[in-house]
């Protein structure tokens, strides 16, 4: 689990592959981010909470662009396009 720096989300990494991101006032879920073969084993926010990295037990490095919201898909150019972005860690 990790919050935004902006402290608006919460993204819940979980055994089914899955990222679940929550509204952190009232932990509803509002997306559901797909894309892992694996179980989630990390996840960090970029500095401004525009981007969401993660790991899974297969090694995938994956990266979602949160500052689109109807979007659920992963962002495939996410490595190119947060070169250099900070990350909160």
């Amino acid at each position: 689990m990790h919050y935004s720096p902006c402290g608006k989300s919460l993204a819940v990494g979980s055994h089914d592959n899955m990222i679940y991101v929550v509204d952190s006032k009232t932990y509803k879920k509002t997306r559901k981010l797909t894309g892992h073969s694996s179980f989630i084993t990390s996840l960090d926010w970029s500095d401004d909470s525009k981007y969401l990295r993660t790991n899974c037990g297969a090694y995938e490095l994956l990266f979602f662009n949160m500052s689109q919201p109807a979007k659920k898909e992963r962002d495939p150019s996410g490595a190119s396009n947060t070169v250099k972005t900070t990350w909160e860690d």
